[in-house]
């Protein structure tokens, strides 16, 4: 497994599927084998063989990180709906694990998909985020910001955002600045914000 994923990090993709196959023939059960295969070929481009290859892995060893894992390349790959269904997941196993709670709030608020939004659960969630971190982290903030503009109320949105700036100003996180400063013209004008696909 080790060598498997040296190879991969160096770029020599076959060799390194070589050394994982062997390592699966040895251990077929083995979720950590699964986890790092599968990221060796996310690595490699093969998005899809990787999701297939972590829900393996997610199933021998159901852990938080591999749900948020998955919930990332699932998001990636443009399937918000299975991102949201694995943040769900991640946060039946830990209901305070805050990244899961501001990634989840994020896509029902800013999905655009109109059947998987849910602006008073992204609130919800985005502000039990922001509490858990004590308001320190400028993205959780932004999508706070983002949730409140979903359920119409522009006004706390505005305010917000620009307290997400500030926070991200004052820790010198330009890209949070960058997105909060794409979000702020919307709100003003009372329109929510919309990702592109997934």
């Amino acid at each position: 497994m080790n060598l498997g994923h040296a190879l991969s990090l160096e770029g020599r993709f076959a060799e390194a599927d070589a050394q994982f196959l062997a390592a699966l023939k040895m251990e077929p059960d083995d979720g950590p084998v699964r986890k790092a295969y599968a990221e060796a070929l996310r690595i490699e481009g093969r998005l899809p063989e990787a999701i297939h290859k972590m829900q393996l892995g997610a199933i021998l060893q159901p852990n938080v990180q591999t749900r948020m894992e998955l919930s990332s390349w699932f998001h990636a790959a443009g399937d918000s709906r299975e991102a949201v269904s694995q943040l769900r997941q991640a946060l039946v196993l830990n209901p305070d694990y805050a990244e899961a709670l501001n990634n989840l709030a994020w896509i029902l608020a800013t999905s655009p998909h109109d059947s998987l939004r849910n602006g008073a659960e992204a609130v919800n969630d985005a502000e039990k985020a922001c509490r858990l971190t004590s308001y320190e982290r400028p993205e959780m903030i932004s999508a706070l910001a983002a949730a409140y503009a979903e359920t119409g109320n522009f006004p706390q949105a505005i305010a917000t955002v620009e307290s997400a700036i500030q926070v991200a100003t004052a820790a010198g996180n330009a890209r949070v600045i960058a997105m909060d400063e794409q979000l702020l013209p919307l709100f003003r004008a009372g329109k929510p914000w919309r990702e592109r696909g997934g």
